[in-house]
């Protein structure tokens, strides 16, 4: 085969929106169907499991579970509790702010929860009204503590919680971490 020779020159502007408006509807369209997809899944199961065991347990590791911790009565149960026991943090709704807490913790292998934490606290929305009377440093104190309430108060609730069904990898009951978002909104 004879060797063939390229000329790579620069695209100028034209070129460059030229191709970008030709794929722009395809790149929005990718774009909006990852975030729903991405969206579904994380309201759908809301669930991140690594295997999680006692000290003793640590050579194990666990890349395949054959059944996930449960709540019981499974998530329809989980969000009809979530929702019966979830109290609006008052410095939350007194501002209108509205926010996503993901609780972390570990599935124990009877069933019990362990390890609780909060490690991911976001702000949704919040009452513009109430915020543009406030300084910067005051909007950020608010937001703060909106955000401890929320974590504060999906803690709460999570012991409350009664025990799991536990996770099983290869025929036996095993600790899991498990990633649960709460979300506090304004209706």
């Amino acid at each position: 085969m004879a060797d063939r020779k390229y000329t790579v020159r620069p695209a100028d502007n034209q070129q460059i929106l030229a191709i970008f408006a030709r794929n722009f509807k395809k790149l929005f369209t990718m774009k909006k169907s990852i975030l729903t997809l991405l969206f579904l899944i994380s309201i759908s199961v809301g669930v991140q499991a690594q295997a999680a065991g006692s000290p003793a347990d640590t050579a194990k590791v666990y890349h395949v579970i054959d059944k996930m911790p449960q709540y019981p009565g499974g998530q329809g149960a989980l969000r009809a509790f979530l929702v019966l026991n979830l109290h609006y943090p008052v410095v939350a709704e007194k501002s209108g702010v509205q926010g996503r807490v993901v609780m972390k913790f570990t599935v124990s292998r009877n069933g019990s929860i362990r390890n609780l934490s909060a490690v991911d606290c976001k702000i949704t929305d919040y009452d513009k009204r109430v915020f543009n009377r406030l300084t910067a440093d005051e909007q950020m104190k608010l937001k703060k503590a909106c955000a401890k309430g929320f974590a504060k108060e999906a803690a709460r609730v999570i012991r409350l919680m009664p025990k799991w069904e536990p996770a099983e990898a290869d025929g036996k009951k095993i600790d899991v971490a498990f990633s649960l978002p709460v979300g506090f909104n304004l209706r």
